[in-house]
């Protein structure tokens, strides 16, 4: 029976036999026999007593293959992957059919203890498939990219305790694929950001999915001039439609990962931190004067709407709240709307240009 060999195993590496018990550990998980939650359990006690951090992750991201519902599984993977373990740790004493939870991240710059499942969120709903997003706010504020949510103003956030609520869009900022939601939920504290400015050459960086997927990589060397909020990265690639968090070695937030890339590559860039921590003051400021509501065609905060008014004052367009009402002059807001110069050459609107594309009707700008 594998899960006595399993079990006998275990028991070797307690008995301070860590060759002998990995070698029955490993031929337990072999077994096609052996259940997944099981295989699961197998494979986190080899991952703790491997010698290196690359063999320690590649164990931990098989055991939660095996089983997607470990929660002890994705947090140590977070842990691994955001500082590595010390090679050689073992975990607690613990029979194969309830493990342990696992302890939680490093500590944070700020002493506390850091339980990502705790601090990201699944968005589903969004016209891409689902993405990640994760909390930037005490208040339960989260960011994620623009293109996960794109034109919708709520989306449903998915947490690790099952449950699933309403987002709602509050701002998105085109320019940097940023949009940030509220929904009910609070997270434990708010994640560390780093230090720098910039993320160093070269520097390790991890980004992490609300599935508990991990990817490993690098900023990456450029010579194109970049805006200091980008961060250019080795990585090609996402397990969901992006958003995620990217952690630094040090396991301090750096930024969010995006689907950009430029015009000659498919490298990703991320978004820094010190980017969407202004944003959510620009929020925040934004907040504390007129009445607003959100924009979804182009991501403001609009007085306008917040008034009640048909149309955004920022990029024209109809609001969704009026979408289904019968429209009518309103003088009293044409203050609000400025024609301004520069008009599409499709539709002729002063909503503004993004990347050559109306923000009203997307036509394509000579």
């Amino acid at each position: 029976m594998p899960a006595r060999v399993l079990q006998q195993g275990i028991e070797a590496m307690q008995r301070g036999s860590r060759s002998e018990g990995a070698r029955l550990i490993r031929i337990a998980v072999k077994d096609p026999a052996l259940g997944g939650d099981l295989r699961c359990i197998g494979l986190i006690w080899l991952a703790e007593v491997a010698a290196d951090a690359a063999e320690r992750q590649r164990l931990l991201q098989q055991a939660l293959a095996a089983d997607p519902a470990s929660a002890d599984a994705r947090t140590r993977l977070a842990r691994a992957m955001t500082s590595g373990l010390p090679a050689g740790e073992s975990p607690a004493a613990t029979p194969p059919a309830s493990p342990q939870p696992a302890p939680a991240a490093p500590p944070a710059a700020s002493g506390r203890q850091l339980n990502l499942a705790e601090h990201i969120a699944s968005i589903v709903g969004g016209p891409v498939g689902a993405g990640t997003a994760f909390f930037v706010s005490a208040d339960g504020l989260l960011a994620t990219s623009r293109s996960v949510i794109g034109a919708r103003d709520r989306v449903t956030a998915e947490l690790h305790d099952g449950r699933s609520l309403t987002a709602q869009v509050v701002r998105s900022f085109p320019e940097f694929d940023l949009a940030l939601l509220r929904s009910e939920a609070r997270p434990p504290f708010v994640m560390t950001p780093v230090p720098e400015a910039q993320v160093p050459e070269e520097a390790a960086l991890f980004v992490f999915h609300y599935t508990g997927d991990a990817l490993s990589g690098a900023q990456r060397p450029t010579r194109r001039l970049l805006a200091v909020h980008w961060i250019p990265t080795t990585f090609r690639s996402l397990q969901d439609a992006g958003g995620g968090p990217i952690f630094d070695a040090r396991g301090l937030l750096a930024g969010m990962i995006t689907r950009n890339t430029s015009q000659t590559s498919d490298y990703l860039y991320g978004l820094h931190i010190h980017a969407i921590r202004a944003c959510v003051e620009r929020l925040q400021s934004e907040n504390g004067g007129a009445r607003r509501a959100y924009c979804p065609d182009c991501g403001a905060a609009s007085v306008a709407a917040g008034m009640g008014y048909f149309y955004c004052e920022a990029c024209g367009a109809t609001l969704a709240a009026a979408a289904q009402v019968a429209r009518y002059p309103a003088p009293q807001a044409a203050a609000m709307y400025d024609p301004g110069t520069d008009r599409c050459v499709q539709c002729a609107s002063a909503s503004g240009i993004f990347q050559g594309r109306c923000l009203r009707c997307g036509a394509a700008q000579a």
